[in-house]
């Protein structure tokens, strides 16, 4: 029977719950901010103090409408251009031009096959609602099988091979907030996998007889602690497994927790291994221990952090700030609702005698005569007040969440020059276009170089991949090996800079043309060269409308065209018309001789 576990197992473990446990006020952060999200009225999203005490009890919304904003804008900034992706050389060569074409091209293909648009849109979120997104990838191979019922036989469809991204929840991922960057700090990841799809995975790794001696080791436990009672099972286990009662309900689950373990380890003794894998199940079965191979990024773990903490790697989410003032919003939007509810429908003073009635138009009231029935009536100008509070902290939590101003259609009133609107533009939004380089930089560019980094190791044989050529505009398969993929240089993510300098650029040109510096430089300005940055720009390669001369080529063909019509009129017109005797008979035109 299976009873000691490896000495690295309670190191380890004891050191997940130890920062786990630290980043609780983090944890209660986040929850406070998904609870707002998506919150249906006031009482779920900040509690009772902000419903009201009489009936109205709603909730504006406005965090969860900043973070679709964020996201939306986010989306379209990383992917709103095409060449969003790039293969940037560190060294020159005589294929340079080549091998930019062809591993960039790889990557597009893999991220499009992939659904990297997906995973980076699960990033964003995590990067608005917690503040943090983390990420890793792997390599995959994924196959179905297609049966012909006719004959019986099954045949395998290769759907996708090459590197995929993955995105790990927040609750999932912990690490050590105070290293100095996520490459400095070891990386916990916590699964949760039942008993089969962990035996699948056995079966599929018959050739690891490390791994196939560790599930039996786990089945074996848990066969022993159905046999006993939870008062003897486990009793030099002094945690409980998180979302279970306690160790022993949790092994009788069909549930697995799996720990994987990347960074640096010191044994006992002082010897230090570098760069360990360890997966351990049930915090007490080592199912991997061995060395990884070393990332360009630094770490199996990719990390974006949206507003920088001193001294912790947990950042903090643009939404977190917000709480508060979401809070007032809906405390002033019920005590506004109150207030027009009593401002509609007062309430009634009576005094005397007053015979029953119902509050309604046309009401018929039977009154004493020492009777009156008074109307408690409350203006609405305590209504309007809140109103324009409202009003004013709207605004300003987008301009706190660093929302892109023109995005939502906003515009500061008076009368503006074409100058001064693109500079108050190019201003507001400065945190957003910092904030979405800041998630290029940190996450998407580390991420895809380990992509690139996992198909050169794993890419066996040759694979047909779709090139654009960028000159003739034409798509063409190009065969590629893994020795195609080797070169020094990085893949960098430039969608947001290239959306925000194409944005910058048309606003200038704009400018430009209307001013009256422009009949002055004219003659110096190439038409060939324009016509190539506004076709760049407008992303207009596909339509074929900027082609050297080709405005001159179709008017000369109108001309010519034009001219041969009128010609071939000219000719008609001067045609003279012979009708034979019989066309005349037809016409009913009498001849000559019967004048």
């Amino acid at each position: 029977m299976y009873k000691e576990r490896e000495d690295i197992v309670p190191f380890l473990t004891s050191t997940y719950e130890q920062w786990k446990s630290g980043r609780s006020s983090v944890e209660a952060e986040w929850q406070d901010t998904q609870n707002m999200i998506f919150a249906t009225d006031a009482a779920q999203c900040v509690g009772m103090v902000a419903s009201s005490e009489w009936k109205n009890n709603s909730t504006r919304g406005k965090i969860a409408q900043i973070r679709d904003n964020l996201h939306a804008n986010y989306s379209t900034a990383i992917f709103g251009n095409r060449n969003w992706i790039k293969w940037d050389p560190s060294a020159s060569s005589d294929d340079l031009n080549n091998k930019r074409k062809i591993i960039t091209s790889y990557m597009k293909n893999k991220t499009e096959l992939g659904h990297f648009e997906k995973v980076v849109s699960d990033l964003l979120y995590d990067y608005i609602d917690y503040g943090v997104a983390f990420a890793s990838c792997s390599w995959e191979h994924r196959e179905r099988n297609v049966k012909n019922y006719a004959s019986g036989i099954s045949y395998p469809i290769t759907e996708f091979v090459g590197p995929v991204a993955k995105r790990h929840s927040p609750h999932d991922v912990v690490i050590k907030p105070t290293a100095a960057s996520i490459a400095d700090s070891p990386q916990f990841i916590r699964q949760l996998m039942t008993i089969g799809e962990i035996l699948g995975t056995a079966e599929d790794m018959q050739y690891d007889g490390a791994l196939q001696k560790a599930v039996s080791h786990m089945v074996e436990i848990r066969k022993w602690a159905g046999s006993i009672s939870a008062d003897d099972c486990h009793k030099d286990v002094n945690y409980s497994v998180q979302g279970f009662s306690g160790y022993y309900n949790y092994l009788l689950s069909d549930t697995v927790e799996i720990l994987s373990y990347y960074g640096d380890i010191v044994l006992p003794g002082g010897k230090l291994q570098r760069n360990r894998r360890v997966v351990i199940a049930d915090r007490a079965v080592v199912l991997v221990n061995e060395e990884m191979d070393a990332t360009p990024s630094g770490s199996f773990i990719k990390m974006a952090g949206w507003r920088d903490r001193p001294d912790n790697l947990y950042s903090q989410s643009p939404l977190a700030k917000l709480l508060g003032l979401q809070f007032r919003l809906d405390k002033l939007e019920n005590i506004k609702a109150d207030a027009m509810d009593l401002a509609v429908e007062p309430p009634l003073a009576i005094s005397g005698e007053v015979g029953d009635f119902e509050w309604r138009p046309g009401e018929v009231i039977d009154v004493d005569v020492d009777g009156s029935i008074t109307e408690l009536g409350k203006n609405l100008n305590g209504v309007i007040t809140a109103q324009n509070e409202i009003a004013q902290l709207e605004q300003s939590m987008e301009e706190f969440a660093g929302a892109p101003k023109q995005a939502m259609g906003f515009r500061t009133p008076g009368e503006k020059t074409a100058f001064e609107v693109q500079s108050l533009e190019t201003a507001g939004s400065r945190i957003f276009q910092q904030k979405v380089t800041k998630f290029e930089k940190e996450i998407l560019e580390p991420l895809l170089n380990d992509m690139l980094n996992l198909a050169r190791v794993h890419m066996t044989g040759i694979e047909d991949i779709k090139i654009i050529d960028p000159d003739l505009n034409i798509e063409d398969f190009y065969s590629i090996s893994s020795e195609d993929l080797i070169g020094s240089g990085s893949i960098r993510a430039i969608g947001s800079r290239h959306f925000i300098a194409k944005s910058q650029t048309i606003q200038e040109l704009q400018m430009l043309t209307g001013s009256p510096i422009m009949p002055i430089i004219q003659p110096h300005i190439s038409g060939k060269k324009l016509a190539d940055l506004v076709n760049d720009l407008l992303e207009l390669d596909k339509y074929s409308v900027f082609r050297p001369m080709a405005g001159v080529e179709e008017t000369a063909d109108i001309q010519n065209h034009a001219s041969q019509l009128q010609e071939d009129m000219a000719v008609s017109s001067q045609e003279d018309v012979e009708f034979s005797e019989e066309d005349v008979a037809g016409l009913g035109i009498e001849g000559p001789e019967d004048g």
